[in-house]
């Protein structure tokens, strides 16, 4: 911080139009999440400041809260990050198809609890009849979508498997995300997601709403097993 007169042209040169560009508070660089830049810009002292950060924990850009359906594979998986990265305190919630598809949501939830405030972040898993996917979601969705918003990993290269007749309140924010964006993304968060529940679901006619139960976890950076020991 200092005196314009002093470093008026160093300063604001460093602070380049990208930076000032974006809206003044914290703002999270996509490509490089790892760093955060702060600018300030006082016109009485002509102070300009920028501030980087290591890592996103502890600095939300919105007090907003998302749910994102996670089925543990690549689409989803960047849709829950890109939300973290807007700023939403994120719950991830992932309806059990199999043990595995446990072990990658729960793998999602790790990951994400180490580059996020672990406050803001949840994993709730829906466990209902295996015969019935889709009646489980649209229940848990008449229960609690109407709460916050909630997101879904579809794209328009998805076409063979996009929506789920019969459920709505779904939103699809990376709805025009190329999939070669989706794998540049999902492989800087290091995940191994093996599929993606959607065409599951997508192959099952019912979607009248079925029962189910919910167990959650968060609040706390976790390891793996940790997380998986908590929800199943």
């Amino acid at each position: 911080m200092t005196r314009s007169s002093i470093l008026r042209g160093d300063v604001i040169g460093a602070a380049n139009s990208r930076l000032l560009g974006l809206r003044k508070g914290a703002r999270i660089d996509e490509r490089s999440p790892e760093l955060i830049f702060q600018v300030a810009l006082d016109r009485n002292q002509g102070v300009a400041c920028v501030e980087i950060r290591r890592g996103v924990g502890g600095v939300p850009t919105s007090t907003a809260k998302a749910f994102c359906l996670v089925s543990g594979g690549m689409h989803s998986s960047v849709v829950a990050w890109m939300a973290a990265l807007a700023g939403f305190s994120v719950e991830l919630v992932h309806l059990r198809t199999s043990e595995e598809s446990v072990v990658e949501a729960g793998r999602l939830y790790s990951e994400l609890s180490h580059r996020i405030d672990p406050t803001r972040l949840k994993l709730t898993l829906l466990t209902g009849s295996k015969n019935s996917p889709k009646g489980v979601i649209a229940a848990w969705l008449k229960k609690r979508g109407k709460e916050s918003p909630v997101f879904a990993g579809y794209h328009l290269e998805c076409r063979g498997e996009f929506g789920w007749p019969g459920v709505t309140g779904v939103a699809y924010p990376l709805l025009l995300f190329p999939e070669q964006e989706f794998k540049r993304v999902f492989n800087s968060l290091g995940l191994t997601g093996y599929f993606e529940s959607n065409g599951l679901l997508s192959s099952v006619p019912e979607s009248a709403p079925s029962g189910y139960r919910a167990a959650s976890f968060g609040g706390a950076r976790a390891d793996l097993h940790e997380v998986v020991d908590s929800i199943k």
